[in-house]
């Protein structure tokens, strides 16, 4: 089966349908996870400047994406059947909790990628750590659902790692509004089922395949850890100055051309 992001926005998988933006002209190259209280909408800067056509499905709770369940399993069952519909492996990007998903999905069928591309995105959390975060992502979850997206993005949105405060005023615009897109109950979901204490950790040498780790030079908790990853990935590590943990939205057309450069490396 060919997927033509010409002819379709969704895609029926075994776990649900799944919403697909799709950015560019010509063959697919890329496909792009996005972060938590995001859309694929959100990597249409970034499509803009990379070659070829980057699908950009919307993950689960969030969009228009409906899978059956809002977990792991389910959301590695969609992607694998939207990238194993592709004529060519394109290269996989994830940014933040994109960024965790794809380091799953190349861990486990690194035949139906080229490359892997984390942009603020570590491998996950250990164990303790993991099991913290799960008792902070259910109070996330709660906030979000007695709140309402919009109230609970005016506190998301000042926060220091996800704060979109440095961004021009209609670029932030324009992000608030695709985050206003999605429900309350989709993103509670997406925390409970993907959020930092749900996903177990990929070892990072477990990533058979090429891959590049891209932080910004302000985030710099994740940036230290992303570039020991890097190491034991053996792939290539970018630090971008004076940028925070919103790469790509900050800087799309810098985070394409570390892209474009590296994937014809991979040729």
């Amino acid at each position: 089966m060919c997927f033509n992001p010409a002819m379709a926005n969704s895609l029926h998988t075994p776990a649900g349908s799944l919403r697909v933006h799709h950015f560019g002209d010509g063959a697919v190259q890329h496909v792009a996870l996005h972060g938590f209280t995001l859309t694929g909408a959100s990597m249409a800067s970034l499509g803009a400047h990379l070659d070829g056509v980057t699908l950009a499905p919307d993950l689960p709770g969030h969009g228009e994406t409906s899978l059956v369940e809002v977990d792991l399993a389910a959301t590695k069952t969609a992607l694998v059947t939207l990238l194993s519909a592709l004529d060519v492996p394109p290269i996989l990007i994830g940014y933040s909790q994109g960024g965790r998903i794809a380091a799953h999905v190349a861990s486990d069928r690194p035949d139906v990628i080229q490359g892997l591309v984390m942009i603020s995105a570590t491998c996950g959390l250990r164990d303790r750590a993991r099991r913290e975060r799960r008792r902070s992502d259910e109070k996330t979850a709660r906030d979000i659902e007695s709140l309402g997206v919009s109230a609970f993005l005016d506190d998301w949105l000042v926060r220091p790692l996800t704060a979109t405060t440095g961004l021009p005023e209609d670029v932030a615009a324009w992000d608030r509004k695709i985050r206003t897109g999605n429900t309350s109950g989709g993103l509670a979901a997406a925390v409970r089922g993907l959020g930092q204490g749900a996903l177990p950790r990929v070892d990072a040498t477990s990533l058979n395949m090429a891959t590049m780790w891209m932080a910004g030079g302000a985030d710099e908790t994740y940036a230290a850890t992303m570039r020991m990853e890097a190491v034991r990935a053996g792939g290539r590590f970018v630090l971008i100055p004076d940028v925070g943990h919103n790469v790509v939205l900050e800087q799309p057309a810098v985070v394409a051309e570390y892209i474009t450069a590296w994937a014809e490396t991979l040729l």
